[in-house]
């Protein structure tokens, strides 16, 4: 039981930490390019990003 909550106390922190880094990147984008961000930054390419930052 000990590994199982070490391994999800971590991986919690990892998910935490890379989906923050995702919405700064993103926000990042929207102000500095906003004419490009509406083209990049589809509903669909953002579920993506979340999800696949779950799975890391």
């Amino acid at each position: 039981m000990c590994k199982i909550y070490y391994f999800t106390e971590s991986f919690s922190i990892c998910v935490s930490v890379l989906l923050l880094a995702v919405i700064a990147m993103e926000r990042y984008i929207a102000v500095m390019h906003p004419l490009k961000a509406r083209g990049l930054f589809t509903t669909c390419r953002m579920h993506i990003a979340q999800v696949q930052v779950q799975f890391v």
